[in-house]
């Protein structure tokens, strides 16, 4: 029998991410058109999640990229020409796009394809469900190495999920693969199983769907804690200035030097 690809219909007119309708399934695919994040792609992402709050009848909202990885998170070069406040306003927004990603009606699907980078694969831990292709090895961390901090749920609310395995590819920052995820109680489904798995969540009760994820959702003032802290750390990470200076980092010693002189 020939295979038939399902029907789609554009809607929205995005530069940075294309979303469409998946007729037979009642899907959204939202696909990424560039390898990193940054104001307009979080604005549009943001305006796309509004549209789906109040279209409950999108059984479910699947992200992913034309690009070889999922995404490379922020693109860090790029920070060293924004001030301190919109840095801090851009892991801000993310983190709400985060945040709206747990709270949708509809299920949540990344596809990680072959891989991700940094807030990227913080974007898609906050996916109910995560699929990657059976080879997929280019997963890192490695903002640490940029003199920077994740402030968009890593580490807050998803370390609280999944302590051992952000603990040791944090302070590491190396790469690794799929079988890590796996290794580490995160569930990542064979891409292969997609299609199978969008037909099954079409079938199910919306009302039903919509209980059983508010059932599952985080205490609202323990994530609002999470939140504050992380925030008033990154605020303190860019005061350094680490990030603007790759390689050549202050140690702590002149830290300490520098806050002494300037209380004095």
């Amino acid at each position: 029998m020939k295979f038939v690809p399902p029907k789609k219909i554009r809607i929205f007119n995005y530069k940075k991410i294309s979303c469409q309708l998946i007729l037979e399934t009642k899907g959204l695919e939202v696909t990424l058109l560039q390898d990193h994040f940054d104001t307009e792609l979080l604005f549009e992402l943001e305006s796309m999640l509004t549209w789906c709050l109040s279209h409950t009848e999108v059984k479910y909202v699947l992200f992913n990229s034309k690009n070889n990885l999922f995404s490379c998170g922020f693109n860090y070069e790029e920070f060293q020409n924004l001030s301190k406040n919109k840095i801090i306003k851009l892991y801000q927004k993310l983190h709400n796009i985060n945040e709206t990603l747990k709270a949708l009606p509809q299920t949540t699907i990344c596809h990680f394809q072959n891989g991700a980078l940094n807030e990227a694969i913080t974007f898609a831990l906050s996916c109910d469900l995560k699929f990657a292709n059976d080879s997929a090895d280019n997963f890192q961390f490695n903002f640490l190495d940029n003199g920077l901090i994740d402030a968009s749920g890593l580490l807050s609310s998803l370390y609280k999920v999944y302590p051992d395995f952000i603990r040791t590819y944090v302070l590491t920052g190396i790469s690794f693969g799929i079988d890590s995820l796996k290794s580490n109680q995160i569930n990542v489904l064979s891409a292969e199983m997609l299609s199978t798995i969008c037909a099954s969540i079409a079938k199910q009760s919306s009302i039903s769907r919509v209980q059983a994820k508010c059932a599952m959702m985080p205490e609202k003032n323990e994530s609002q804690n999470s939140k504050k802290q992380m925030f008033e750390l990154l605020s303190a990470t860019l005061e350094v200035e680490d990030f603007k200076r790759v390689g050549e980092f202050k140690n702590l010693r002149e830290l300490k030097e520098e806050l002494s002189s300037n209380l004095n």
